[in-house]
């Protein structure tokens, strides 16, 4: 795996060499930028990008995909319908100007001048894979001709694809955990908490020698300063998405077995935060991908040293009963580790998408969508709990050999077999 600051060649036969970027400066991408002095990642007091200092590109990024939010687009307006969960408020957008936000992934070069290389190379060239593995998944084979067909092409035996697609697929799934404006607010929030208790620790040996109120109250000054006066460099958090999307990916291709849940007729939603993680035992460990990796004793910091930061991060990727992510109103992504599932298309009654969109609006913080006129999105969020309880009942029903055949009785007869 090449580390974070390393250049890639399309050319390569290893399936997880990255997209070229071209217009990525030479050496670190962090090279010439402030550091905070508690901080092994860029943090400095710089001005937001569309100043004299950064011009912006004026470029709208896409923080869930075009891609995937036109298959939810009616037939023939081409429009989604939007529940905005702060106001409970339903409207009609348009996919391609939907859930997009001006140079959300621009970074600055070494030479002080905007890039959007991550957009328009790193995630437009994932979006293009998707849309070919989307074609193949829109027929994929029920599990034992699927198994009769990767071995004739030396597949993966884990895998829905080849394993060129199969890698590209797993990236962009592992994308869409991380571009999201809700995993960005999360890291935002946990690195905030992490940086003021520092802060605190650091003032209070300081206060601990104070002599008479005036000091103390100089030093309780000082200490907001610090906390209101610290920003995010520019780079911090496009180029962690970068990263996480190659780390995060390669967890998903190596360590879980990939399958299909089809619906008999439309009947799923999609959410702000899209990518689930379902553990049966572990409550706190079931919600969005942003939610779990932001909320346990570990969680993820631009606070933190960089190998902290991403080893936390793949961490909350590793080891989950279910990671789960809809591609369509029809087809549901589901990834269970590799004893316990085998791959292929599993045909669902349409009911089975009700604990899905449950979990879905619970882990949205902003906004569900789907097809209008088509799918109504859940009414109301899930507690916390709520979505723990459905998590454990759904995964039982996926890996439970008893009850596969009484709760998924949809199953086909070729389905997996221990």
């Amino acid at each position: 795996m090449a580390g974070p600051h390393a250049r890639s060649d399309m050319g390569s036969s290893n399936p997880w060499v990255p997209f070229r970027t071209q217009s990525e400066p030479r050496g670190s991408r962090f090279a010439g930028q402030r550091s905070h002095a508690g901080s092994r990642l860029p943090i400095a007091q710089h001005h937001p990008v569309g100043t004299a200092t950064y011009p912006r590109f004026m470029a709208l990024h896409h923080v869930v995909p075009k891609l995937l939010l036109r298959r939810w687009s009616h037939p023939d307006s081409g429009l989604i319908e939007v529940l905005d969960r702060r106001a409970w408020r339903l409207s009609r957008e348009d996919p391609a100007r939907f859930a997009a936000l001006q140079d959300y992934n621009t970074v600055l070069d070494s030479d002080g001048n905007p890039d959007d290389w991550i957009e328009s190379e790193l995630l437009a060239g994932l979006d293009n894979a998707a849309a070919m593995a989307l074609r193949q998944i829109d027929v994929l084979p029920r599990p034992t001709s699927l198994a009769r067909q990767a071995a004739s092409k030396g597949w993966h035996p884990t895998h829905v694809m080849s394993p060129r697609l199969s890698a590209r697929l797993a990236m962009w799934v592992a994308a869409q955990a991380v571009r999201t404006s809700t995993f960005r607010d999360a890291v935002t929030r946990s690195t905030t908490s992490d940086m003021q208790r520092q802060i605190a620790s650091h003032y209070e040996a300081e206060l601990a020698k104070a002599t008479d109120d005036t000091q103390r109250a100089h030093f309780q000054y000082m200490a907001g300063i610090r906390v209101v006066g610290t920003r995010f460099d520019q780079n911090s958090f496009p180029h962690l998405m970068a990263h996480l999307v190659v780390r995060l990916g390669e967890i998903l291709y190596a360590e879980y077995a990939w399958a299909i849940q089809r619906m008999a007729r439309p009947s799923l939603i999609l959410g702000d935060d899209p990518v689930l993680l379902l553990n049966i035992n572990e409550p706190r460990r079931c919600g969005s991908y942003s939610h779990v990796a932001t909320t346990l004793d570990d969680p993820v910091s631009l606070w933190l040293p960089w190998d902290e930061t991403v080893k936390r991060a793949i961490a909350t990727m590793r080891g989950n009963h279910l990671v789960a992510m809809p591609l369509g109103p029809q087809h549901l992504l589901t990834l269970s580790p590799t004893s316990l599932l085998k791959p292929g298309r599993y045909d669902m009654p349409p009911e089975n998408a009700k604990p899905y969109n449950t979990i879905i609006t619970s882990a949205s913080r902003r906004w569900v969508c789907a097809t209008p006129a088509d799918i109504a999105p859940e009414p109301r969020p899930a507690s916390v709990t709520g979505v723990a309880e459905f998590g454990r009942a759904l995964i039982r029903s996926q890996i439970s050999k008893r009850e596969r055949a009484t709760d998924l009785g949809d199953v086909p007869s070729d389905g997996p077999r221990r």
